[in-house]
């Protein structure tokens, strides 16, 4: 009987405690509230976050295409030529003795020449020609929509206008091979014709 009292009894005493702790909580969630916005008043400032830069684009058009983006270039104007039937010839322009102008006069001189010939290409081609860099110092140029004997006179007037223009110092020549397209021939076969004539060109003395 007792024991059950006792029992009883301290059964009331923790409902007591815990009655005790269930009136506190308001007030401990209040002080927490304030410890908070105390801390946050305190803390540091975030850094501020910048986005990362874009990334660099090279849109300089002045560069010409090098030798696979002439390829590519090319491969797409062949395959209009077969399905169209029309005209293409394509030009192989090399800076005679290339290397010996570096070796003598510098490579300013060397960079010079490059410049030179680009300039008088970019003036010859028409916007659907196609020209690139296809070498240290050769040059690729497809003429679109012209038979080989236009091709030829076009070339002429490259030659006629180096030969007119005062500017490069030292002077120099170039050779040229030439090749008109043949159904069914793919870039790769077209440059080889072109390089053949290039090569025939050197070998009876350039310019």
């Amino acid at each position: 009987m007792f024991k059950r009292a006792d029992e009883v009894e301290a059964l009331r005493r923790e409902l007591a405690i815990l009655q005790a702790q269930v009136a506190e909580m308001p007030v401990l969630r209040e002080a927490l509230a304030v410890e908070r916005g105390r801390a946050r008043r305190h803390a540091p400032a975030p850094a501020a976050t910048h986005p990362e830069p874009p990334e660099a684009v090279d849109d300089d058009t002045d560069v010409l295409p090098d030798l696979r983006a002439f390829h590519r270039a090319a491969h797409r104007e062949l395959e209009r030529a077969r399905r169209s039937g029309t005209p293409v010839s394509l030009a192989l322009i090399d800076i005679d003795g290339f290397r010996d102008l570096n070796a003598s006069a510098g490579l300013e001189a060397g960079d010079a020449a490059l410049a030179a010939l680009e300039h008088r290409l970019r003036a010859l081609v028409r916007t659907a020609d196609l020209v690139g860099r296809t070498g240290a110092d050769e040059y690729a140029l497809l003429l679109v929509d012209t038979e080989a004997g236009s091709a030829v006179a076009c070339v002429q007037r490259l030659l006629d206008a180096m030969a007119d223009d005062p500017t490069p110092d030292p002077r120099f020549s170039v050779s040229v091979g030439l090749a008109p397209y043949r159904r069914a021939q793919s870039v790769e076969q077209l440059l080889a014709a072109a390089a053949d004539g290039l090569t025939r060109a050197r070998a009876a003395g350039g310019g």
